[in-house]
């Protein structure tokens, strides 16, 4: 159980990237894997805290908290509520600026404190901070609204650019730190064969009894069944696992199975994924 959370965050800079589409097609390999990436990331650090739990291995303090179970319910939707509520105050004071004066920088800047503020205040409240950001975001690409205004977009393109810019350099400095903790596991061909099982056969199998309703073509299909590509929320969870009282010798081998999947994923997601990778009109120019 331990293994499944931590390997369960989506990378979502691969994934943004994969058979790009307008965003008003909700059945595209981008949306679905996008809309993947944002679920599983943020309920992957409440799974692993959750699970630590059940081994007895929580620290002091969640333990004052209460029970496991309460413990982990309360990190879900505490960190719903926090990132929610920052999001839509945050989206209430872009909408009072005026876009013909205020200087670039600015609404960029505040975009980027709705982030760290949604997960400062869920680490203060000890609460998930992947989903308090996600639910930031959410909120402020709305607008503040439970729907967003279908001719109303709050976020203007600069900022969407600046973004996807600065979301690729913290994914390539993820593969750096990646590369480096790989040279330092104890390395076992089992392990291996854990990635190519995981790759070749409970992806697939786990896109089609979770999306067997969606109409597609085989493509796309293909798209979104082979993209296993890991996130940095992995070396997250990883890293949290570990520092929560792990044995050694099980701390190194569930590093060493994590980062050896992670590092098969992305090679086999990136080269699965170049054929349905193609430029729309709704495309932004990095």
């Amino acid at each position: 159980l331990l293994l499944g959370a931590i390997l369960a965050p989506t990378d979502s800079v691969l994934a943004a990237d994969v058979g790009s589409h307008p965003e008003t097609e909700q059945d595209s390999p981008a949306f679905i894997l996008s809309a993947e990436s944002g679920v599983n990331n943020g309920l992957a650090a409440a799974l692993v805290m959750l699970i630590l739990g059940w081994m007895g291995l929580s620290d002091s303090d969640s333990a004052a908290l209460g029970p496991a179970s309460l413990l982990g319910l309360w990190s879900v939707l505490g960190g719903v509520a926090a990132g929610a509520l920052i999001g839509t105050g945050m989206a209430r004071w872009i909408k009072l600026l005026d876009p013909e004066r205020q200087a670039d920088f600015l609404e960029e800047a505040m975009v980027f404190a709705t982030a760290a503020l949604a997960y400062g205040a869920a680490m203060a409240i000890r609460t998930d901070g992947f989903l308090a950001v996600l639910a930031a975001g959410v909120a402020l690409s709305h607008g503040g609204r439970l729907r967003r205004p279908l001719r109303n977009r709050p976020l203007m393109p600069r900022v969407l650019r600046v973004s996807a810019r600065i979301e690729r350099y913290t994914w390539l400095v993820s593969l750096v730190l990646l590369g480096t903790l790989v040279a330092s596991i104890d390395y076992k061909w089992w392990m291996l064969g854990y990635a190519v099982v995981l790759i070749l056969l409970i992806r697939p199998l786990a896109v089609r009894l979770g999306l067997g309703g969606v109409n597609m073509p085989d493509a796309q299909w293909r798209g979104v069944a082979w993209f296993t590509a890991r996130g940095v929320a992995s070396l997250y969870c990883l890293a949290f696992a570990i520092n929560h009282g792990l044995s050694a010798p099980f701390a190194r081998q569930l590093a060493g199975v994590t980062l050896v999947v992670m590092v098969t994923s992305i090679i086999a997601s990136a080269i699965s994924g170049l054929p349905l990778s193609r430029p729309t009109p709704n495309t932004v120019d990095l």
